[in-house]
């Protein structure tokens, strides 16, 4: 049973959440899930590899209490429309 969500981004903020909650809670499950955001930023490939690298060192060291998914969402063709963080709301609500 998946306890709860967290929105991944392989940054430094959700990285510490992650890591903290796994440690902390060994008997739960914490389900994460990455966003590949494509748009005119063009930064997704090193938000990927980032995260790929941040999973496998959770699970190098035991903190494998996690359930991954990830969806790509390709906006790069509207400027100025739309916000990350407004894709992100409408996915934690679809999830």
């Amino acid at each position: 049973m998946i306890d709860t969500l967290l929105m991944f981004s392989g940054g430094i903020d959700s990285t510490f959440v992650a890591y903290e909650y796994l440690r902390n809670n060994p008997d739960k499950n914490l389900f994460i899930h990455h966003i590949d955001l494509r748009n005119v930023e063009n930064r997704s490939y090193c938000e990927n590899q980032s995260v790929i690298k941040i999973l496998n060192y959770f699970c190098e060291h035991g903190l494998n209490n996690f359930y991954y998914t990830s969806s790509v969402f390709d906006y790069g063709m509207i400027q100025n429309m739309i916000y990350d963080i407004e894709i992100t709301a409408f996915m934690t609500y679809v999830i």
